[in-house]
C-alpha cells in the first residue's frame, strides 16, 4: 500500500489541485493501492488559527476572515467541479462555514479557546478541502 500525502502548497490553486488528480489518476490506472491525505488549502490553517486568536480577543473581524475562507472555497468549487454537480456541495460547505461561525461564536462570547476547541477549528481547512478535492476528482470528466 502506499500512502501518499500532499501538503497546502500542493493544493494551494485549483490549477495545482488538478496536477495532484493528475497524479492520483496515474495510481489508479495502475490499480495501486493507495491511501491519500490532503492538507488544508494553501494558507488556510493559518488563517484559521488567527481567526480563532481574534475570536477569543473579541475582535469581530474573525467574521470577515471566515466570509474570505469561505469564498477561496466557493470559488475553489466554481472552478474545478461542473456546475450540474456542484450544488449538493456547495450545499455541505455551506452548512460547515455555518459551523465553524457557531463554533467560533462561542469563543467569542465566552473568551475562552480550549485546545481543543483550537484543534476544532483548524480541522475545517482539512475537511474541506478533502471534501472538495474528491468531488473534483470524482467529477472531473463531466466538465
Amino acid at each position: 500500500m502506499r500512502v501518499l500525502k500532499f501538503g497546502g502548497s500542493s493544493v494551494g490553486t485549483p490549477e495545482r489541485i488538478l496536477e495532484v488528480i493528475d497524479i492520483l489518476q496515474g495510481y489508479i490506472t495502475k490499480k495501486y493501492l493507495t491511501a491519500v491525505v490532503f492538507s488544508a488549502f494553501q494558507g488556510v490553517t493559518d488563517s484559521l488559527i488567527l481567526l480563532g486568536k481574534k475570536a477569543v480577543a473579541g475582535d469581530k473581524s474573525y467574521l470577515d476572515d471566515i466570509d474570505k475562507l469561505q469564498q477561496k472555497h466557493l470559488a475553489a468549487i466554481r472552478e474545478l467541479i461542473p456546475d450540474t454537480n456542484s450544488k449538493p456541495l456547495i450545499k455541505k460547505i455551506l452548512e460547515m462555514f455555518e459551523n465553524l461561525r457557531e463554533l467560533t461564536q462561542g469563543v467569542f462570547l465566552l473568551k475562552e479557546l480550549t485546545n481543543r476547541t483550537m484543534d476544532n477549528i483548524v480541522s475545517f481547512g482539512e475537511r474541506l478541502s478533502n471534501i472538495i478535492i474528491t468531488e473534483a476528482m470524482t467529477t472531473r470528466d463531466s466538465k
